[in-house]
């Protein structure tokens, strides 16, 4: 019986342990770009109130990154009607017709020029 107790243990503790591993398999990536007002600044439809967006320029084509709520939007605040140079880390997921990022990091950089 106490085999048994102690290899239920050991499987349960190693299930615990290796869920972080499982579930973590989203990429972490930094893309660099404007932070700009969805609703006031690009004058999206639909928008109720204000969203911070980040516009990447890549390869001449522009990509639009939805800002998730989150301590890391919290913490840098709307820039409603203002246009901030920004690098963004984070997870990135399509949702509602939308690219999202969830940042864990948001920083200003200096414009160079």
């Amino acid at each position: 019986m106490k085999k048994i107790a102690t290899l239920s243990f050991v499987l349960l503790m190693a299930m615990v342990l290796a869920g972080p591993l499982v579930a973590g398999d989203e990429e972490t990536i930094t893309l660099e770009g404007n932070l700009l007002c969805a609703k006031c600044t690009l004058h999206q439809d639909g928008l109720e109130k204000c969203q911070n967006v980040l516009v990447v320029m890549k390869d001449g084509e522009e990509s639009h990154y939805y800002l998730a709520q989150n301590d890391a939007y919290s913490e840098y605040g709307a820039v409603c009607m203002k246009s901030r140079s920004v690098r963004v880390t984070g997870h990135v997921e399509e949702k509602d017709g939308h690219t999202w990022i969830a940042a864990s990091e948001i920083v200003a950089v200096e414009n160079e020029g």
